[in-house]
């Protein structure tokens, strides 16, 4: 084989698809480890938006559109494989998309205050700048609560209860916001950073600090989804009906007798 040829069936080899596939997993899961400790902004700037993890990406639909030009002429019992396929370069899609009107900021409230923006940190010309965006609801942090571990001040698990309240379509959600477990309304994921605790002294609350997120192409990765569900739904229960409907002895008995039949 010539090199051209050898390359063409690594890069359309299921052997790379599974690597790929293995590595982008391993790297979500050090990102949520990661995320869990330094927070969602650190995960964001050191793994999930890392160029190996671009790199992945870009191979892993390098991949996909390989395999399925490879298999052309497609046959009726490859539907549910080419559905699969469509449903992995949908979600590939998505995810660059969101990448590119991904927004993120940050939140800080006090107990008792209310927003209904967050601010987010671009640079331009070498200068940081602040902005304000309008998340079209209103945030309110009724109550802040750490655990600590017996014996120590040092923190166990914190959590923020939160009330978000939609003017525009007279609609309220309580939501208890922790690590992990962030509030999520109209595409807007705001999660529990860090915190700064009362100072009882001074008459200052406690304060809470929430990253916000709004991923445009969340909506997009959640048709991927649907749509590999659909392939692998054909593959496990169609397949087979589907090659004994259209296989060729059946296509060439049903000409046969077709060409038998009287004028």
């Amino acid at each position: 084989m010539t090199f051209s040829q050898r390359a063409w069936e690594f890069i359309t080899s299921l052997k790379l698809t599974i690597f790929l596939l293995a590595g982008i997993g391993i790297l979500l899961i050090a990102g949520t480890i990661y995320e869990t400790k330094y927070g969602s902004q650190a995960a964001l700037a050191v793994i999930y938006r890392s160029p190996l993890m671009d790199g992945l990406i870009f191979l892993l639909g390098i991949n996909q559109i390989t395999c399925t030009i490879k298999r052309y002429p497609y046959k009726m019992h490859q539907i549910g494989w080419l559905l699969t396929h469509l449903g992995v370069l949908v979600i590939l899609v998505g995810a660059i998309y969101g990448r590119r009107g991904e927004l993120e900021g940050n939140i800080i409230l006090q107990e008792g205050q209310s927003t209904d923006h967050f601010v987010m940190q671009i640079e331009e010309n070498g200068e940081e700048k602040l902005y304000e965006v309008p998340l079209g609801f209103t945030v309110t942090l009724e109550d802040f609560e750490v655990d600590t571990y017996p014996g120590t001040s040092m923190a166990s698990e914190y959590r923020s209860q939160v009330v978000a309240h939609d003017l525009k379509r007279d609609f309220t959600i309580q939501h208890t916001v922790r690590v992990n477990y962030p509030l999520m309304y109209r595409g807007f994921v705001i999660a529990q950073q860090s915190y700064q605790p009362a100072a009882p002294v001074m008459g200052t609350p406690a304060t809470s600090i929430f990253s916000v997120l709004k991923n445009p192409g969340t909506p997009v990765i959640f048709t991927g989804f649907i749509i590999i569900s659909g392939g692998i739904f054909i593959i496990v229960f169609f397949k087979p009906w589907l090659m004994d409907r259209f296989s060729p002895a059946k296509r060439r008995k049903k000409k046969k007798n077709t060409a038998a039949q009287p004028a």
